[in-house]
């Protein structure tokens, strides 16, 4: 079975987009309309199902992660085959892989990251107590942050159970490393057959080395180069990446990353014993309240010193901010309770006349008192513990003073139904909580689009579960982009000049022709749409434009077909697809296009362009190069440039074995007959970058309901 489709039915679930793919399969978002739940559906690839081995390491994930009930661990709820594809249907976790925040990121503060391995320690201690199991692939990918706050692991691919003797139970071979180079134990790569949970133990430490420098322990060109340092080479000193690290931390990885299994923890309980111990005294923040229909994000900001009550006791500060998304959110780890602050208590007595001044009066009783602030872009009716209730108005926040040290409870009425977020307040910090609404979907016609915090318009398109953005990523909004993110999309790109398609030091900012902030934005990767898209529903999750269900891509090329008016193509793959209907163009049969159909390459294309450019012999659009949005009229859904101007991105591989990425609609470069072709597929490698090359978001819009023509 090819790639699945957004959309499309497979077994007893609707696809409802790609999250990301390995070796073995694909796994992709679903929803199970029996159960009214999201699932994460990992299917495998069709070429492996008559690998026996393969499949049965696949079934055995399933097997194994479904004897560990725990909420540290990522839950499987079906296996099964649906035409020939072996699937797994288990537990979606609404957050975000510990990779892609490190990526994200960067470095962890270490006391995130000490809580993160506590939890870590905890799932793979309870996966070895009720079941006997070694993980073997403990590393950032498989480790979860789900919005709550709470870690999860996953992907028991290459689980050995140990409570049996029968040769199914250690899906390998011997002689034959198995796991992931960057955090692999050296008794692993030797394919040592009797490996236990100190191998998983050594990889929970090159992932917590990771978390607080950054960087694996060890590095190289190659995997191969990495897993030669893992055997020959001693521990990494962490000081000389992270000089302040502490010293218990530092004895700690020492013993997790040593190189015989012997010179490592024995069993979890040590484990844990000293991560809880150095995580207590590097205390670590509290975690976030249980997620709940209204996600919402906590954050702390100082006050001014002179609002800071003094007190002779020391106060626990610290509570990390928390971002409430789908996929892409933040996470708060625990710490130990405060010991409650005592105030210090002085008898009122009358004063004496004449009494002698005392040489050491007592220090005055100063309050001690915290503040709450809190706020919510809809109207929302609150009340703090037991007090009285307030209207939160989008755009003012309410405050309140006064609120005694310690735990609170914060009470948020939304349509008859209140959701409990508890809240730490500290002397020298004012709590911040804001109320998220965890949106499904935003209304949107034709007539009248939705707008985003971006300016971008989206409207429906008949067939397709999602919102089209009506014109290209222009140049203004990938600025903002840029401007917030710092990220890096400046590598030299193809443009063309008189002597003909180079890499040059161009870049999307400055292509080599004039760009205006309503321009498309051109000279930008699949890499880097992609980079956009998270960011843009990262950015509208947090300030609650979007729900848990919402977010930003690339059109898959089954919903780019239907844009364009393409709803019966023969072809499972884009590839299968390409150019099969002859004679149709997104304006109609008629060759060449109508004046003023799009911007392709006319006549006015050939300046600055090689000799014997080729062009659209008559037709000139008055566009050399790009066109800003909307230059053009829209087709019948109200979307513009659907064809012209510049290549769009889609999400889709030209072929499951190929590296290419798929784009659609031609450019200004293209004057071909066959290139205009509405069914007519053009790829590249999702890293380069070319001055014809842009993109289109299409908007996620809550459950996959699929309206028809």
């Amino acid at each position: 079975m090819p790639e699945l489709q957004n959309g499309q039915s497979f077994a007893d679930y609707v696809i409802i987009a790609k999250l990301g793919e390995g070796g073995m399969g694909t796994v992709y978002q679903a929803r199970e309309p029996a159960l009214d739940r999201l699932v994460a559906l990992k299917t495998l690839r069709p070429e492996l199902a008559s690998v026996q081995p393969l499949i049965s390491r696949f079934k055995r994930e399933a097997i194994a992660a479904a004897q560990c009930n725990s909420p540290s661990i990522v839950q499987v709820f079906r296996t099964g085959e649906f035409e020939g594809t072996h699937y797994i249907a288990m537990e979606f976790v609404a957050g975000e892989s510990l990779a892609k925040r490190i990526q994200r990121t960067g470095r962890l503060p270490t006391n995130e990251a000490l809580a993160l391995g506590v939890e870590v320690a905890k799932a793979l201690n309870y996966a070895w107590q009720k079941a006997q199991l070694i993980h073997r692939d403990v590393k950032p990918d498989n480790i979860f942050i789900a919005t709550d706050g709470t870690v999860k692991l996953g992907d028991f691919g290459l689980v050995k159970v140990m409570n049996h003797d029968t040769a199914d139970t250690a899906l390998t071979v011997p002689g034959l490393p198995i796991g992931s180079p960057d955090y692999i134990s050296p008794e692993q790569l030797y394919g040592d057959v009797d490996v236990d949970i100190r191998s998983d133990i050594y990889s929970l430490g090159c992932t917590l080395y990771h978390l607080l420098t950054g960087n694996a322990p060890y590095t190289k060109s190659t995997p191969l180069g990495v897993m030669v340092r893992h055997l020959t080479e001693p521990p990494p000193e962490i000081l000389r990446e992270l000089p302040d690290c502490p010293p218990a931390v530092v004895a700690m990885l020492g013993k997790m990353l040593a190189k015989k299994p012997a010179d490592r923890y024995p069993n979890y309980e040590t484990l844990l014993h000293d991560l809880t111990k150095a995580q207590s005294g590097h205390r670590a923040p509290v975690k976030s309240a249980p997620a709940v229909s209204i996600p919402v994000t906590l954050e702390k900001t100082p006050l001014p010193v002179s609002q800071q009550p003094k007190t002779s006791h020391g106060l626990v500060t610290g509570l990390a901010a928390v971002v409430i998304g789908i996929g892409v959110l933040w996470w708060a780890s625990k710490k130990p309770e405060p010991a409650p602050v005592q105030p210090v208590v002085v008898a009122n007595t009358p004063a004496v006349e004449h009494s002698p001044v005392p040489t050491n009066p007592p220090a005055p009783v100063v309050p001690v008192f915290g503040s709450l602030e809190i706020k919510s872009p809809q109207p929302v009716q609150v009340t703090v513990d037991d007090g009285n209730s307030a209207q939160i108005e989008p755009g003012r926040a309410l405050k309140w003073e006064k609120l005694s040290i310690g735990k609170h409870l914060v009470h948020a009425l939304v349509d008859g139904k209140t959701n409990d977020y508890p809240v730490d307040v500290s002397a020298e910090q004012m709590a911040t909580l804001t109320i998220l609404f965890d949106l499904a979907t935003v209304a949107a016609t034709k007539a009248t689009p939705w707008e985003n915090s971006l300016g971008m318009k989206f409207v429906p398109v008949p067939g397709v579960p999602v919102l089209f953005c009506i014109w290209h990523t222009r140049v203004q909004d990938f600025e903002a982009f840029v401007n917030a993110s710092g990220y890096n999309a400046t590598k030299d790109m193809y443009s063309l000049r008189t002597d003909g398609w180079k890499q040059r030091g161009d870049t999307w900012r400055v292509p080599g022709f004039p760009q205006g902030p309503t321009h498309p934005v051109c000279g930008v990767s699949w890499e880097d749409a992609k980079a956009f898209c998270d960011w843009l529903t990262k950015k509208e999750q947090a300030e609650g434009r979007l729900g848990r269900l919402q977010l930003y891509r690339l059109p898959m090329d089954a919903e780019w077909s239907f844009a364009v008016g393409l709803t019966n193509e023969d072809g499972k793959t884009p590839k299968e697809k390409d150019s099969q209907l002859k004679g149709v163009y997104p304006w109609g049969t008629d060759w060449p296009p109508p004046e003023g159909t799009g911007n392709y390459a006319g006549e006015e294309s050939k300046r600055g362009a090689p000799p014997g450019w080729t062009v659209i012999p008559g037709y000139n659009d008055g566009f050399a190069r790009t066109a800003p949005v909307g230059s053009f009229a829209a087709n019948r859904f109200g979307l513009f440039d659907i064809t012209g101007n510049l290549w769009e991105w889609c999400e889709d591989f030209y072929e499951p074995t190929s590296p290419w990425r798929v784009m659609r609609g031609a450019s200004w470069n293209d004057g071909d007959p066959g290139d205009l072709l509405s069914s007519y597929r053009y790829y590249d490698h999702p890293s380069y970058r070319y001055d014809r090359y842009g993109f289109r978001c299409v908007l996620v819009n809550g459950s996959p309901v699929v309206a028809r023509p």
